[in-house]
């Protein structure tokens, strides 16, 4: 395994590891490994969400324009309103 120096680290940020690390019962560098695996993670679910974003607002660019219909856009939207499923009964 590697080891990482960090440097010039405020005393503010410092004291918050060190009383999470207490918190969460791990050694100080357990919880700074702990912090970057978590952060490391949404960073990689972000840019999966903003990759699958982009794909489907591709697809709908696609699709502009070849919609074809003798009908107006507001009876088109109504039509599609009108048909959709109610869906399941949800208990609230």
């Amino acid at each position: 395994m590697v080891s990482l120096t960090i440097k010039k680290l405020s005393d503010e940020i410092m004291a918050r590891l060190r009383d999470r690390a207490a918190r969460d019962r791990r050694s100080l560098n357990m919880e700074v490994i702990h912090l970057l695996e978590l952060a490391l993670a949404a960073s990689d679910e972000g840019a999966q969400r903003a990759s699958e974003a982009q794909q489907q607002a591709d697809a709908w660019s696609r699709l502009a324009g070849r919609w074809v219909s003798e009908q107006t856009a507001e009876q088109d939207a109504r039509d599609l309103f009108d048909a959709r499923s109610a869906g399941r009964d949800v208990d609230l």
